[in-house]
C-alpha cells in the first residue's frame, strides 16, 4: 500500500537532481563507449531536496511520517497529475527557536508498482 506525503508546502528554493543511469566503459586509446542501464523509462530518477520550515507540530507531523516509511515508498506530488513514487533516506530536522522547527529531506523517486 502506498500512501501520499502530508500536504504542506516547501519553502522556495526546492532542488531537483537526475543522475542517469548510464554505464562507461573507457578504452586505452581514449575511445569509450556508454551503454543505458535498465529500462528507458527509468533511465533518470530523480532526487529532490526540500526544506520545510514550520511550526512543531507541522514539522513534527513530517517528521513521524517520514520515520514511519523508512522502507516504504510514498506518493509525493511534484506536479499536478504526476504518480511518482519516493523514498527518503535521510533527512535533518533543526530547531529554529522554540515554536519553529526546519526539516531538510532528499526524496529519490523508485520505479516501483
Amino acid at each position: 500500500m502506498t500512501s501520499s506525503f502530508p500536504e504542506v508546502a516547501p519553502i522556495y528554493g526546492a532542488q531537483e537532481s537526475i543522475t542517469q543511469k548510464t554505464r562507461i566503459v573507457r578504452f586505452a586509446d581514449g575511445y569509450e563507449h556508454r551503454i543505458a542501464f535498465g529500462l528507458q523509462q527509468h533511465q533518470n530518477p530523480r532526487v529532490l531536496n526540500h526544506t520545510y520550515r514550520a511550526e512543531v507540530g507541522v514539522i513534527n507531523t513530517l517528521e513521524n511520517f517520514l520515520q514511519e516509511r523508512a522502507q516504504d515508498k510514498f506518493s509525493f506530488t511534484l506536479l499536478p497529475n504526476d504518480q511518482s513514487k519516493f523514498v527518503c533516506e535521510n533527512f535533518t530536522v533543526s530547531f529554529i527557536n522554540p515554536s519553529i522547527k526546519e526539516l531538510k529531506a532528499a526524496f529519490r523517486e523508485v520505479f516501483e508498482p
